[in-house]
């Protein structure tokens, strides 16, 4: 192979290589930019409403309930 066409096709690859890797990045900027689907909550459900009871208690309870609180076994959160 001569030296010339060696030459021409390390410039094609390095050509190919070069718009390869700005499709991808432009790519993955368009991906970023896009704007994300908005989130919208329906009605609280059972679940959702003991964990918030539950954190109720956790945060607004008075000093003697938070007491009685940090005593608690493990076995009474499981019933």
């Amino acid at each position: 192979m001569d030296w010339r066409e060696h030459r021409h096709l390390l410039v094609v690859k390095a050509a190919a290589f070069i718009s390869v890797m700005y499709a991808f990045f432009i790519s993955r900027v368009r991906l970023a930019q896009r704007p994300r689907p908005r989130i919208t909550y329906a009605p609280m459900s059972a679940m959702d409403k003991e964990r918030q009871a539950n954190l109720d208690i956790i945060y607004n309870c008075t000093d003697i309930e938070c007491v009685a609180t940090l005593r608690m076994r493990r076995a009474s959160f499981f019933n």
